[in-house]
């Protein structure tokens, strides 16, 4: 009869490893849409072309939003989502001056609508849902490059918007000094859809947003195996 309650006393914790080992990887994203995006270089000569690319989960009906700026540039494309989820689009770069140049990428969210977009030809931002203007890039009062990352970072953090979004950075360099070559800095892949060209002046700009997945999976996963680990330590005990 001793035996058999060893066995059971150790049971619950084997029962509850195999079950955290078949939990799907998805159940920490609790459903809610995901976007992830990558730049085909992160250097590069004007001239070259950029390739942005990702995969959105979800419903993505108007595609994804992309903004491209610096200090004296923007460029906002939306951009269609393929059946699987993946998007892509080639910026061509002849007309870029050497900077540094922010890329956030913008998913609709859980209601599918992209709410912090721009309106009119003047560079302003706006929440489409309340129609409040958030900050402008052109004019009086305008904000560009760094600060107006943080503003268009704080515009996606709002309460009541559920737009989701991932943020990278590449930077055109001076004609006369030489691209890094390394993994992860290679020439633009070719696009799986159609190519968006940046041109100066444009004011259409994409934002984007990413849902991080919490390290849940692996954590919970380790917290079983200890507890069965002391479940059969304490069963050795006389």
């Amino acid at each position: 009869m001793h035996m058999n309650t060893r066995y059971f006393s150790i049971l619950p914790a084997v029962l509850l490893i195999a079950a955290l080992l078949v939990l799907p990887a998805s159940a920490a994203t609790d459903g809610k849409p995901t976007i992830s995006a990558s730049l085909s270089a992160v250097y590069l000569k004007a001239g070259q072309p950029l390739t942005v690319m990702g995969v959105a989960t979800g419903t993505v009906t108007e595609g994804v939003q992309i903004w491209v700026f610096s200090d004296n540039y923007v460029n906002v494309t939306t951009v269609p989502v393929n059946p699987s989820g993946t998007f892509a689009t080639t910026y061509t770069t002849s007309s870029l001056s050497p900077a540094k140049y922010y890329v956030f990428v913008q998913h609709p969210g859980s209601d599918n609508t992209l709410q912090i977009t721009t309106s009119g030809t003047a560079g302003q931002v706006i929440n489409r849902k309340t129609n409040a203007t958030i900050f402008t890039f052109t004019g009086t009062g305008s904000l560009n490059g760094a600060a107006a990352v943080t503003a268009l970072s704080n515009a996606f953090g709002a309460p009541d918007v559920d737009d989701v979004y991932t943020k990278m950075v590449f930077t055109i360099l001076p004609a006369g000094e030489t691209v890094p070559t390394y993994p992860g800095n290679t020439l633009a892949p070719s696009a799986t859809s159609p190519s968006q060209p940046v041109t100066p002046g444009a004011t259409t700009l994409v934002p984007t947003t990413t849902a991080k997945k919490a390290p849940v999976e692996s954590i919970t996963i380790l917290a079983g195996i200890a507890l069965a680990c002391g479940a059969i330590h304490s069963c050795r005990k006389p």
